[in-house]
């Protein structure tokens, strides 16, 4: 997704309408398959809208290289999570229509994880722990994380 700006100029910053700009079917949006395969036809889009395969390719050698590992075909039949509780659909309404926060990396991952932490109205322990976890993996100051949240914020309340 931090990549979408500069593929798709003005592509929101979830997955489902990145997707959508884009042209690439998304069906089953959320579920680790179907996000997992309209993520790399995002990835080959913009692989080939580069023009430069150079680009790519110490990122293409090391998915190459590396050491995938083999398993045991499996006997079990696949089972598969129920649909998610649909939330608040105001706040849904909101999910995706933000407009992206230019110069922060990490911005559109954090607005992310914190849209869906808020779907209930309420940030649990482990959700304010994923939440620190993220800004400090992302390398978010705490001036980011409020400027974040303020965006966030300002956009609900339109």
């Amino acid at each position: 997704m931090r990549l979408a700006s500069q593929y798709l100029p003005g592509a929101p910053a979830k997955l489902a309408l990145c997707c959508e700009a884009a042209g690439i079917q998304l069906s089953d949006a959320h579920h680790a398959l179907a996000d997992t395969e309209s993520t790399a036809a995002l990835l080959s889009l913009y692989i080939e809208l580069s023009g430069d395969y150079s680009v790519w390719s110490n990122w293409l050698d090391f998915g190459e290289a590396f050491p995938w590992p083999m398993l045991a075909c499996a006997s079990t039949t696949v089972v598969t999570r129920g649909a998610a509780s649909p939330g608040n659909t105001l706040l849904q309404s909101v999910a995706g229509s933000f407009t992206r926060v230019e110069g922060l990396d990490g911005a559109d991952e954090y607005l992310d994880l914190l849209d869906r932490v808020l779907l209930n109205r309420n940030i649990s322990g482990p959700e304010r722990q994923a939440l620190d976890a993220l800004a400090l993996q992302l390398d978010l100051t705490q001036q980011d994380i409020t400027r974040l949240n303020r965006h966030y914020m300002l956009n609900v309340g339109e």
